[in-house]
């Protein structure tokens, strides 16, 4: 689907002000929301403007989403009234806004399970966003900017926020953020490798292959004793084919010589 999105207003006619600053705030959920679609092969395109107008502001966005022919266009805002209203609610243009309806509503829910109120999806004919497009387009007004509560939300669940949007315009982006993986704790070891003997009959054998591998050598019973870990312990002498002293250097000469 290719999707024109933009955040509120611009960084030269800036938005509503409160606890946190609706410009900002939405710049940083509009990289997230962005990154998230294209992941899911959308084709977003950006819809930003940088009018130092509402009027410039407003119909640049809707320029772009219209030149674009976007299947859908979104635009992410934030509320601002008394400092005690929250909540998140939507904005398409009639009841027969099918998707728009579908994805205002998603959203809606989406963010609400996040810890403020579902004011669902609303009407309007009188938005530029809604009425100077050619396609369905969705007004999302995430949040109350001047509200205590809203304003904690976003600085706490930025990310959750961004994907409760997306999720809604496409169910396969996750609500969930994935958790570092604990890193597995490898075992540490003392030395890549060393050949050990188990009595004096086999030292020979194990004094040639400790020297052809480079590598120390230890009696089997003082390694065990010692506590050190090597990745490899090549055991000279008590093998299952190691009768004597005469096998056990065929055997290591076969395998390590």
């Amino acid at each position: 689907m290719k999707i024109g999105l933009r955040y509120g207003h611009s960084i030269n006619c800036r938005g509503a002000r409160g606890k946190i600053d609706e410009v900002d705030s939405c710049r940083i959920l509009y990289g997230k929301i962005k990154v998230l679609l294209e992941v899911q092969g959308h084709t977003v395109i950006d819809c930003n403007s940088n009018a130092n107008n509402v009027n410039s502001e407003l119909s640049e966005g809707t320029n772009k989403a219209n030149n674009a022919k976007v299947d859908i266009y979104i635009t992410i805002h934030m509320n601002s009234f008394n400092g005690k209203a929250k909540g998140v609610e939507c904005w398409v243009y009639d009841t027969n806004s099918k998707t728009a309806i579908t994805i205002g509503n998603k959203i809606c829910a989406n963010i609400s399970k996040l810890g403020t109120p579902n004011r669902e999806v609303k009407y309007s004919t009188g938005y530029h966003d809604l009425n100077a497009s050619s396609m369905e387009s969705i007004i999302v007004e995430s949040l109350f900017c001047d509200s205590s509560q809203d304003a904690e939300l976003f600085k706490n669940k930025t990310d959750e926020l961004a994907r409760a949007i997306a999720n809604g315009i496409d169910s396969r982006v996750s609500l969930n953020i994935s958790k570092p993986q604990k890193p597995i704790n490898k075992e540490e070891y003392d030395m890549k490798k060393i050949v050990t003997y188990l009595g004096d009959a086999d030292l020979f054998a194990a004094v040639m292959v400790a020297q052809k591998l480079s590598c120390p050598l230890m009696r089997v019973n003082d390694f065990k004793a010692s506590g050190l870990k090597a990745e490899q312990v090549i055991q000279i002498g008590g093998n299952v084919n190691d009768t004597n002293r005469f096998s056990t250097m065929k055997n290591a000469a076969n395998k390590y010589l």
